[in-house]
């Protein structure tokens, strides 16, 4: 017969949580005793133990206050994280409706400046017309996310993924961070205000924007009917094309 394979125990396995507290309290105890001995020369006495208990239990309690006080900030800290994170997954998600809710949430308890949504996962939220002004979205995943007509205003937006983006309309004035690179990578950016405060003026021939001229029966290769597309001079969509 095969032997039985057995695990080996180690040394510390018999140690519990209510064996460590009931050790703990031997120890309490045992200190106890021997420093009543050490400060009054005998054993135990009543009433010297009971001035000692009185004189000590200030604080003691102080301590305790202390320790409680602190354990109830990291758990309002742990829960409020919990929370904001929860919102911030709400305001990611594929319901306008409730992306308006948590938005409204965020701004409420200062969530949608503060770094909160900093690398926040938004990829394909439905934003549109959203209030974004002042917003912190440093290195947030935009990824396909509708932001037409969304207010970007003053928005911190270095790194931010706008691959699929669609920011028609949007209003990026002075936004910061923000680079061709992530710009030339969004869906859609007509009837977009940049950075600078002008209109955007057609320069990535992003697909979007082409399908939406020939919806509206542009004809794409016509610079002249495209400038009135993008509606900015003919000489500006010129010079970038």
């Amino acid at each position: 017969m095969a032997a039985t394979l057995r695990t080996p125990r180690s040394p510390w396995q018999w140690l519990s949580i209510s064996r460590v507290g009931a050790l703990l309290l031997v120890i309490g105890v045992l200190a106890g005793v021997l420093g009543f001995r050490g400060q009054h020369g005998q054993w135990f006495d009543f009433q010297d133990a009971l001035s000692d208990f009185y004189a000590n239990i200030s604080m003691e309690l102080v301590s305790i206050a202390f320790t409680v006080l602190i354990l109830d900030q990291m758990y309002r800290r742990r829960e409020t994280f919990r929370e904001k994170q929860q919102v911030i997954r709400l305001l990611g998600g594929r319901d306008p409706g409730m992306a308006q809710e948590a938005l409204g949430r965020l701004r409420q308890e200062g969530w949608v400046t503060d770094g909160s949504l900093n690398r926040a996962n938004l990829e394909g939220a439905q934003l549109a017309g959203a209030d974004l002004a002042r917003a912190s979205l440093m290195g947030a995943d935009l990824r396909d996310a509708v932001l037409f007509m969304a207010d970007l205003s003053e928005a911190r937006l270095d790194d931010a993924d706008l691959r699929g983006a669609q920011l028609a309309h949007a209003d990026l004035g002075r936004a910061t961070g923000l680079s061709s690179h992530q710009l030339a990578s969004a869906r859609e950016l007509w009837g977009a205000t940049m950075a600078d405060g002008r209109r955007y003026d057609g320069r990535f021939d992003l697909p979007g924007d082409l399908e939406e001229a020939e919806r509206r029966g542009y004809q794409v290769a016509d610079r002249t009917a495209m400038a009135r597309f993008y509606d900015v001079p003919l000489l500006e969509f010129e010079a970038q094309h």
